[in-house]
């Protein structure tokens, strides 16, 4: 549940769970958020819900080499909107988009002090490069307009609405990542892609 926090106690509740993050707090109130911090697992996969009103979270190449980033973060703005960026380029998320962001990687979450709830599927990195190719790693937005969006968003509330999820949903999420970005190196739909885009259909 939302509630307020002192900023460095919300950074703590971040870390725990996420890995070395620096929370900027509302520019009006510069020692306190509200928001919360909610872990569990679902299907293989650590799952944290982090939700806030902060100005923004940061992720720098100190921390980084503190906590090397073993995981892709699978980003799901559930409520709100946010600006990711990584690798020099902004991503605008609105409510229902996506985003892979690569831990290794400086990065950039702002809000601007408006309240915003992100769910976030910690993906092991190394599996991920290996099945999805190295198109994922870096920070990447998933287009909102992609033929895939509505199987993905589909499994994707399937498995977070669940008590646990189950392997099937967790792998078939990745399965449909794979497709997309197979779809992505190759400049077209692939059958893949389009399998799961007629199962949705």
């Amino acid at each position: 549940a939302w509630r307020d926090h002192h900023v460095d106690e919300y950074t703590k509740l971040l870390h725990k769970v996420c890995g070395s993050f620096g929370v900027d707090a509302r520019l009006a109130e510069r020692d306190k958020v509200r928001g919360a911090v909610e872990a569990r697992m679902v299907s293989r996969f650590e799952t944290v819900t982090v939700s806030l009103n902060a100005h923004r979270v940061v992720r720098d190449r100190k921390m980084i080499r503190s906590d090397p980033g073993e995981h892709l973060f699978l980003i799901f703005q559930k409520e709100g909107k946010s600006t990711i960026i990584q690798e020099d380029r902004a991503s605008e998320l609105a409510t229902g988009d996506f985003f892979i962001a690569d831990a290794s990687v400086p990065s950039e979450f702002v809000y601007g002090g408006c309240r915003s709830s992100q769910v976030s599927f910690h993906l092991p990195r190394e599996e991920m490069v290996a099945r999805l190719g190295k198109a994922c790693v870096g920070g990447r937005e998933i287009c909102p307009h992609d033929p895939l969006m509505p199987a993905l968003t589909s499994v994707f509330t399937r498995l977070i609405e669940a008590e646990a999820g189950s392997a099937a949903l967790g792998e078939a999420l990745v399965n449909i990542l794979c497709a997309y970005f197979h779809a992505q190196a190759h400049g077209a739909e692939s059958a893949s892609s389009h399998l799961y885009r007629r199962a949705v259909d």
